[in-house]
């Protein structure tokens, strides 16, 4: 929603507040094992050349998943953490069910491949998607991605955030 301010700032007439939960503005400074991964085998470039643009569908595997999770639950708490690079220990066991129904909720590949760029950047700047520059001049007009200005996202906004949370700057 931020970046979406940034860009349309009149939008925010259209609402009466905006409440945001622990807005994420860069998440350059996150040591990601799965972006790492990813970066390392061409997984996701390999999904797209197979006609495949979905990272983690969400599907009924997921109660088989939690299944698996009760009986061998740190193995389940190594994958967890490979995926969403939580520390298990700290979450409620008890709700894995509800969570498990749920997540993975599903992305494109695409927007991964947008989630590994932002980790990779050199400096705290949210931009938008990197094709390369042949494919950010067809897409922007110039031949490095626009850069998302957060000072442009005014009005009426309400932050809840945890006191320490990693994904903040």
């Amino acid at each position: 929603m931020f970046a979406h301010l940034s860009v349309t700032p009149t939008f925010i007439s259209n609402l009466s507040v905006f409440i945001a939960l622990a807005p994420i503005v860069s998440v350059r400074h996150l040591d990601i094992t799965m972006f790492k991964t990813l970066k390392e085998i061409p997984l996701l470039q390999a999904l797209e050349d197979a006609g495949i643009y979905e990272f983690l569908p969400n599907h009924q595997d997921n109660l088989a998943f939690y299944e698996i999770c009760s009986k061998f639950g740190t193995v389940c708490d190594d994958i967890i953490g490979f995926f969403a690079d939580m520390k298990v220990a700290n979450d409620n066991t008890e709700r894995l069910p509800t969570i498990l129904a749920h997540e993975p909720g599903g992305t494109s590949t695409l927007n991964m491949k947008h989630w590994q760029q932002m980790t990779d950047y050199l400096s705290y700047k949210v931009q938008k998607f990197n094709y390369g520059k042949e494919g950010n001049m067809a897409n922007y007009g110039h031949s490095t991605p626009p850069v998302y200005y957060m000072s442009k996202a005014l009005g009426s906004v309400s932050i809840f955030r945890e006191i320490r949370i990693d994904l903040l700057i």
